[in-house]
């Protein structure tokens, strides 16, 4: 061989070869991550579409002003969710309903405990009226009675002495003044105890019962009594604020309330209030027809109300590629038929709203008759 035809690479060049090693290694990689990233990137944008166009996400921003409304709903009672409770600290002796009941209102829900007592209140404050009021007709009985007779003598003996007084003298004439003097007494004393009792001398027209006077003391504390007392009962008795259908219940006998016992509702109408994007309520007004699907049936409606306070949604949907953090207005949507709404409540669901575009309209003819003004 020839001396030097096959000497070792010098350091430069096995330095140039790991260089060009390297980058080409590194262009490899970057197209590779390209290659990978790319169904990434078709993900995150099909779910981005999703995300506008999920029921619970902001909707894509439209200029069509008929474009639907979709959002997440709650089914409610139109009258609104009772929530029946009693002062904390009081114990529940007994429930009288049970879940599913249908009551009207001022029935006996629940009774506390004290009620026993405050029965035995009311009967003894009513028993003491009573009495009261049966020694007070006693009275004016006996009160009538002797202003009877007594008032006739009087008259008498007011005719008899003035057509006898002149001829009498000394101490007959005494005598007929003081014996005249006492019956006028008696009279007097007679007729007092009768107005005192409010009575007359006649009795109460067709046999009625006489009834001792309103602004009578006695009486007046009596009914005092008695108020309170029913009052007292009132405390110790758990009563329904309207008609409606006992839909759950949190208390049981024997239990300490801590407040609330039962929710209650009438479901003979109900509503849907569903939380739309905020971008969307510029287009929706009161009257915009409406659907609802609740376990695939579909219930009409229209939109009876629209809020004006922004707030965070409640509701989320449970698909885990939508929103969870937006901001949307309370609308209530008004369901044409009760049923199935009525057995699912607090259910939530999906309302579609499809505004009439009346709104839009109005602004389109206004903002027309501002250029034509401008034009003139």
């Amino acid at each position: 061989m020839t001396p030097g035809l096959f000497r070792p690479a010098s350091a430069s060049a096995r330095g140039a070869g790991f260089a060009l090693v390297i980058a080409f290694a590194v262009l490899v990689m970057i197209a590779l991550a390209t290659r990978g990233l790319a169904p990434i990137s078709a993900g995150l944008a099909d779910a981005q579409t999703h995300h506008s166009s999920s029921s619970s996400g902001a909707p894509a921003r439209t200029n069509d002003s008929r474009a639907a409304a979709v959002a997440l709903a709650r089914l409610l009672p139109a009258s609104g969710l009772i929530a029946v409770g009693a002062r904390p600290g009081a114990r529940v002796v007994e429930l009288k309903v049970k879940e599913g009941d249908q009551v009207a209102a001022g029935a006996v829900l629940a009774v506390l405990e004290g009620h026993d007592t405050a029965q035995s209140q009311l009967a003894m404050a009513r028993a003491r009226k009573a009495r009261a009021d049966d020694e007070w007709t006693a009275r004016l009985d006996a009160a009538r009675q002797a202003a009877g007779l007594i008032v006739p003598r009087r008259d008498s003996a007011r005719k008899l002495y003035n057509q006898f007084s002149a001829t009498l003298k000394g101490k007959e004439r005494y005598d007929a003044d003081m014996a005249l003097h006492q019956i006028e007494m008696e009279a007097i004393k007679a007729e007092l105890e009768l107005k005192l009792l409010g009575g007359t001398t006649a009795k109460g027209a067709s046999g009625e019962k006489d009834k001792p006077p309103a602004g009578n003391p006695e009486t007046a504390s009596l009914d005092a009594a008695i108020a309170l007392a029913e009052a007292g009962l009132r405390d110790t008795e758990i009563l329904a604020p309207g008609p409606g259908r006992i839909l759950r219940v949190l208390a049981h006998p024997g239990e300490v309330s801590a407040g609330s016992l039962l929710e209650m509702g009438d479901v003979s109408s109900m509503v849907a209030r569903a939380e739309v994007y905020q971008s969307d309520v510029p287009r929706i007004q009161p009257g915009d027809a409406a659907e609802v699907e609740i376990l695939g049936t579909k219930v009409a409606g229209q939109v009876t109300r629209i809020g004006t306070v922004v707030g965070k949604n409640q509701l989320t949907s449970i698909d885990p590629r939508a929103p969870r953090d937006l901001r949307v207005i309370d609308v209530t949507i008004q369901l044409d038929r009760a049923d199935p709404a009525g057995r699912f409540v607090d259910m939530e669901v999906e309302a579609t709203i499809r505004p009439s575009g009346r709104q839009q309209a109005a602004a389109d003819g206004h903002q027309g008759v501002s250029s034509g003004r401008e034009a003139g």
